[in-house]
């Protein structure tokens, strides 16, 4: 009907409003007006839990990181800052992806539907997806039972993929380093 306002599951209005602008305890049903800690958009409060990633969530890559392409990673987050309060932490990551970070084009899917339980996933850098002047971050989906889902870019988790030929630059310049510095003391010795 053209004037049912009650949100669906999927609305973006779930738990988009503020709770300051709602004066009164209960919705137009009579219904507890802020259900799932924030008020909904509009005169109606859903009853559906929204998945919540926490700007946290993310421990690696971590800001400043800086990786190698065609080399492996791993990607950790903590687990109980991706929830929602029915289904805790049985979540679905939908897909985690290595976004541009001014533009936020998405350079490549790094993963499909895993489970949020599992905290880490290794991930192979592709080759030649590395240039000297961008800066990355990771997008998050994930969806609950309820099939309703959520996404977070981390933007605090900036992060740079440095071409294999300078990374090998770097570890065969490291490791020449301490190479010499153990020849010289065992020369001074």
């Amino acid at each position: 009907n053209a004037f049912n306002y009650r949100l669906k599951s999927s609305s973006p209005c779930i738990n988009a409003g503020y709770n300051d602008y709602a004066p009164i305890p209960w919705d137009l049903d009579g219904n507890q007006r802020i259900f799932d800690d924030i008020v909904d958009m509009g005169c109606y409060e859903s009853s559906f839990y929204v998945p919540r990633i926490a700007t946290n969530a993310l421990f690696f890559p971590n800001k400043n990181s800086e990786l190698i392409e065609d080399d492996f990673t791993n990607i950790l987050w903590n687990v109980e800052r991706i929830f929602d309060n029915g289904d805790i932490t049985n979540l679905t990551i939908t897909k985690i992806s290595l976004l541009n970070a001014d533009s936020f084009n998405e350079q490549t899917v790094i993963t499909n539907n895993i489970s949020n339980l599992i905290g880490e996933i290794s991930w192979l850098i592709p080759d030649g997806i590395a240039d000297s002047e961008d800066n990355y971050v990771l997008e998050f989906e994930v969806v609950n039972s309820s099939s309703i889902t959520n996404s977070r870019i981390f933007t605090d988790n900036e992060f740079t993929i440095i071409p294999e030929t300078y990374g090998l630059f770097i570890f065969n310049y490291l490791t020449l380093l301490v190479l010499s510095r153990r020849k010289n003391k065992y020369i001074n010795n």
